[in-house]
């Protein structure tokens, strides 16, 4: 398997092998974080159709998923798809065996719970999920006191089996790879096939260990352009 992958189906092939190495492993309720293909992206703004237009680029990729989870596991029935808000494009897929949610919010805990309600070894699936656990200066999606803890406690037993991210940080462009069984993996990368990776954890890691991890790889330069430099050495080696 690739270390990053090249396109929205490899991200897809990869998400279903850790989503069901995860399910063979017992691990009935995950979550995973997809990284969208951009949609009519402009100069000034990526997604310039708002989660309406991210949702075009992730049903497919959730489809892809499902399709290959109920074949490999052997579920029977179709997967009946099922808009919750149309407002915050939140859609689920159920089937006999599996309910997956598409860009869950704080308003369809609801349904999570009753998904999680229908049975120990029904799998749960939440997809890139849009909500805000609060923190700094944010406040939390969930509310207060015993609810907020209700939630959490519950949204605690839902386990990263696959995430792949990105995001500049101390100028370097930095990805973010978990595909379980697998640790957390922090890579600097040019390309899909020129990266560095500078770190590793069993949990995702937060920004604060990205920049530990970087200061660790690249303590005396510019990171980028040190990295940069070593990837043009190991190219001219291969001349």
């Amino acid at each position: 398997m690739r270390e990053i992958p090249r396109d929205s189906d490899e991200t897809a092939n990869q998400a279903f092998e850790a989503v069901n190495e995860g399910f063979k492993d017992g691990k009935t309720r995950q979550q995973v974080e997809l990284l969208l293909p951009l949609i009519g992206a402009t100069d000034l703004d990526d997604w310039p159709g708002g989660i309406r237009q991210q949702f075009k680029a992730a049903s497919p990729m959730c489809e892809s998923i499902l399709r290959n989870l109920r074949r490999e596991l052997g579920f029977a029935g179709t997967f009946t798809p099922t808009i919750l808000d149309d407002g915050d494009a939140t859609a689920a897929w159920e089937s006999e065996k599996i309910t997956a949610i598409l860009f869950p919010t704080a308003e369809t805990m609801d349904y999570i719970k009753n998904a999680v309600g229908k049975g120990s070894d029904r799998l749960v699936l939440l997809i890139n999920p849009q909500w805000n656990k609060g923190g700094s200066n944010f406040v939390s999606d969930f509310g207060w006191g015993a609810a907020k803890e209700a939630t959490e406690k519950l949204l605690s037993t839902f386990e990263f089996t696959y995430s792949f991210e990105q995001r500049k940080q101390g100028g370097a462009n930095i990805k973010l790879i978990r595909s379980y069984p697998k640790p957390w993996k922090v890579m600097v990368t040019e390309d899909d096939q020129n990266f560095d990776v500078i770190g590793e954890a069993e949990k995702r890691p937060s920004y604060k260990d990205v920049e530990l991890m970087l200061k660790t790889a690249y303590p005396d330069q510019n990171i980028f352009s040190r990295f940069l430099k070593e990837i043009e050495t190991k190219k001219g080696g291969l001349l």
